[in-house]
């Protein structure tokens, strides 16, 4: 027969690790990151093809200093596409050490998407 007090003592040791368990992954930036959108032309219809995209993160919503950059080749189909950021250049360790970024996104040669 298994104690209450051993239900209890077992409890708080497995909360305890789950805690610490989630604070030390919440505390780690991940290597890469996923991101995927959705590429049409000007009528709203769906893009097929191979585009040159810069992803670039930054501190603040507009006019702020690229904290990060990286350039892809990125394959589209049917207007969808898949990347993961960080492939090309690494993720800076300190890059999420505020609550909010913004992420800006320029397809070949045209202007930065807003």
């Amino acid at each position: 027969m298994i104690r209450p007090k051993t239900i209890v003592s077992f409890a708080l040791s497995f909360i305890a690790a789950a805690m610490l368990a989630t604070s030390v992954a919440q505390a780690e930036v991940p290597a890469m990151m996923s991101y995927q959108g959705r590429l049409q032309d000007s009528q709203g219809a769906p893009l097929d093809g191979t585009f040159d995209m810069i992803f670039a993160i930054y501190d603040v919503a507009t006019e702020g200093t690229a904290l990060w950059t990286e350039t892809q080749s990125v394959a589209v189909n049917e207007g969808h596409f898949i990347v993961l950021l960080g492939s090309v250049e690494s993720l800076p360790a300190d890059l999420f050490s505020a609550q909010v970024r913004y992420l800006g996104v320029t397809i070949g040669a045209d202007p930065e998407m807003s």
